[in-house]
Order: C-alpha cells, then structure tokens, then sequence
C-alpha cells in the first residue's frame, strides 16, 4: 500500500464570479433572447459560484481576470482562436501552475525534490513536448535520474489512474518516493455557437493544480493509505462523453443522460467492489466524489443513498473552484484532510469511456 504524504494546491490568478463570466458566454454562446434566457438558466444551476482562468493569471482582482478571459476570446473568427493559439498559452503558463502545486507540495512534508524517485503528471489539455515532467525536473531540482510517467488525455478520473500507478510504484518497492501533479487548463477550450453540451461546458470547467507526495506508510502520513482500485467501463455507453482535438481548442461531449447512467448503475458496481475487501457502503467514513457537475454529485448521491454531509466537500469543491478536471478529487481530498475526516474514504470519479474509477483509502 502507499499514504499520500501532503497535497499541494495552485490556482491561476484572482477568482472570477461565475456571474461575471456569464457575459463571456451572453457574447458567444446566444443569438437571440431565448438563447439568453437559457444561458442565465444554466450558469445558475451550475452551482459554480466563482472560477480561476489561466487567462488572468497575472491580475490582481477579479475584475481584470475577467479582462484577461475577454481579451483573448475577442477573436475575427466566428469559432474564436484556433488550437495553435490556444496552446501557445499551455505552453506558457501550465509548467509554472505545476511547480507552484509541487513546491506547495514537497513542503507540506518537507520532502527534498531531490529524494523524489518518479514523477507522474497528469493532463488532458495541452500538448507540448518536452512536457510538464521536463520542466518540473528543472525547476523543482528534481533528480536527473527521475522516473518519468505521463498520463494524458483520460480526463477528469485521470488522478485515479495516476495513483493507481503512483500505488504499483510504491508497493513494487518502498524506497520509492512518489511525486504526482495533475494540471488543466480548461479555460483555453471555450468553445463558440450555441450548442447546449458546449454550454454546459463552457459553464463549468475551470482551470487549477493540484500535487501529492506518496510514499510507503509511515508516521508522518497526514492521509489514509491507498487499500484498493477499482475500474469499470459501462457497456453501451461509449460516445455518451468525449474529449476530442479540433480547430478550434478541444471539445467535449456530455450526453445528458450521463448522470442517469450513473445513478443506475453504480450502486451494484460499487456495492460489490467494497464487498471484496470486506466492506459495506455504509462503513465508509467519507466519500471524495468527483465534481463533475451538480447532477453528476447528485446521480452518485442517489445512487449510493448518501446523506448532505457526505457531499458536502464535492459540492464546495464546485461552488469554489468549478471542475477543473483531473485535479478536482485531489482538492476535495485535500478538504477531508484538512477537517480530519477519520477513514476510510471512497474516491470516485467519472471519464469517457464511459468509465467509473474509484480508490478506497484507509
């Protein structure tokens, strides 16, 4: 088994309100007054109360994050800038969100870059080569010698993934020392035209980082340890979410019935998954549900028949910070840690395939 040893945590510049980057949307998403109607309808029912954008990474307040955000999609094109573009701000600004994560991080434990073994990163929205875990060897005076692993484009469930290999790592051998960084920058993907599941996108995703130290179990772990995986993609439901490149940034795809595929099948998978490690679903002290989405943390809820309190930290993780993909779990896990939240925990996420990940920590 592995314990995450500390998380670190960054955001790119001043918060914006959600109800200021409704205007983004009012300019580039309705043509008419129903469709405005419908874009106020959506950004209230996000339950997003503010966001943070790479694209006013270097404002003071709020105000001017949302100049930064409106300057750049103030685009001659009718589907706004085209990936290059769009990439070109990855490049320039994602390696530096890492670090601040990482240092925030290996802090947190006081941990020496240089003992660090294997570096996982995590992200689905840039490209560019060499990539994050290069520019983190440099700037963090990472070992030359590290193990590099990357996990690209699963979206928002990658961090997951990534523990599950950071896990192999450690139980492979116990000298390893783990350190993992999950970056998205979902602000740059914002995409034009009226179409209702880019709305909805364009509604909730954020950008952010987030960073843990793992390492075998030891006294100084202030989390759980990592006891099991489980995976599972559900039949029939292969195109119901989607994550694409096109000329114009990427784009996703978000069948509406997602959250009822969910709330219909996940109690059996979960229910027997926990059975196998001797273990019922009301056994389980706290629940670090991805968040997705406010009918996406209610579909789980349903599901599993949770009370408030176990979604609550998933829903101020969304009200805060809106989802910012693959870090996302990583905050809310940060949240139960920081209230002392006694074990074990179920860490839930939800990507394209149509896939279910989850990790029981305890």
């Amino acid at each position: 088994m592995m314990q995450i040893q500390s998380i670190g945590l960054a955001t790119p510049g001043a918060p914006i309100p959600q109800a200021d980057l409704l205007e983004l949307a009012l300019r580039y998403n309705a043509t008419n007054q129903t469709e405005r109607r419908r874009l106020e309808r959506v950004y209230h029912r996000s339950k997003v109360r503010q966001r943070h954008s790479v694209l006013g990474a270097a404002a003071q307040d709020s105000a001017e994050a949302l100049h930064g955000v409106l300057d750049f999609y103030r685009h001659d094109h009718p589907e706004g800038p085209g990936t290059e573009d769009r990439m070109r701000v990855y490049e320039t600004h994602a390696a530096e969100l890492s670090r601040e994560a990482c240092d925030a991080a290996l802090c947190g434990c006081g941990t020496d870059p240089e003992s660090i073994t294997q570096l996982i990163t995590v992200s689905c929205t840039g490209f560019v080569a060499p990539g994050l875990d290069a520019s983190l060897i440099r700037s963090l005076g990472l070992n030359a010698t590290v193990g590099r692993t990357h996990i690209g484009f699963m979206g928002c469930h990658a961090a997951l993934n990534a523990l599950r290999v950071a896990d192999v790592f450690v139980r492979a051998d116990p000298d390893q020392s783990v350190l993992l960084c999950c970056t998205e920058l979902c602000t740059l993907h914002f995409q034009y035209g009226s179409d209702p599941q880019d709305t909805i996108v364009n509604a909730l995703f954020a950008d952010g980082s987030a960073a843990l130290v793992a390492t075998t179990p030891g006294s100084n772990g202030s989390l759980p340890c990592t006891h099991a995986f489980h995976a599972e993609n559900l039949p029939g439901t292969r195109d119901m979410m989607s994550w694409r490149i096109a000329d114009h940034g990427f784009q996703m795809r978000l069948d509406p019935e997602v959250p009822q595929i969910i709330e219909s099948g996940l109690r059996a998978s979960i229910t027997a998954w926990l059975a196998k490690h001797g273990l019922k679903l009301d056994e389980i002290a706290a629940w670090a549900i991805h968040a997705g989405g406010p009918k996406i943390i209610d579909a789980v809820q349903n599901a599993l028949g949770l009370s408030d309190e176990a979604t609550r930290f998933s829903r101020l993780v969304l009200a805060e910070y809106g989802n910012m993909s693959s870090p996302t779990v990583l905050y809310i896990l940060d949240a139960l840690r920081r209230n002392e939240t006694p074990s074990p925990w179920v860490v839930l996420g939800f990507g394209p395939g149509l896939a279910i990940e989850a990790a029981l920590l305890r």
